[in-house]
């Protein structure tokens, strides 16, 4: 469940720093929703798969929107990514507890482990690597493609 302030815009009370957070909080739902609807995981193994591009793609989604008419920019949503999910990512790494995305979990001790923040963020920085090393225009091709194939 996600607090007030994630999803609830107040005109004169709601701060930038909640505006963003709401904006992030709303377009990785809405990510989750669209990439529903084309994959369902057959087990917990590729939870990284839906919880990455709602990661990555919520970037996305911000740089998009915005009121002021310049779109998410003044967000600088992509920017953000490198300090909230790429350095988090690798911070959590280096810990004893740190595990890889594609992770089987057998018992239910195991699924706790799988919604770890270090899914969300290692899942989120290797889709952005993939973008930036691939170019979009591939990145997105091979995503329709790996879609199309599901």
């Amino acid at each position: 469940m996600h607090r007030e302030t994630r999803l609830l815009y107040v005109d004169g009370l709601t701060t930038i720093a909640d505006k963003v957070a709401m904006t992030n909080t709303i377009s990785h739902e809405l990510v989750h929703q669209w990439f529903g609807n084309y994959m369902t995981m057959e087990w917990w193994d590729h939870f990284w798969l839906s919880e990455g591009f709602a990661t990555y793609y919520a970037s996305v989604g911000v740089r998009e929107v915005g009121s002021d008419g310049t779109g998410g920019q003044n967000f600088m949503p992509m920017e953000r990514m490198i300090t909230d999910v790429v350095q988090r990512a690798l911070q959590e790494d280096v810990l004893p507890t740190r595990h890889p995305v594609l992770y089987t979990a057998l018992t239910e001790n195991g699924l706790e482990v799988k919604y770890s923040r270090i899914v969300y963020q290692k899942a989120g920085s290797l889709l952005r690597m993939m973008n930036i090393v691939l170019c979009e225009d591939i990145f997105k091709a091979a995503l329709t493609q790996f879609l199309k194939n599901l």
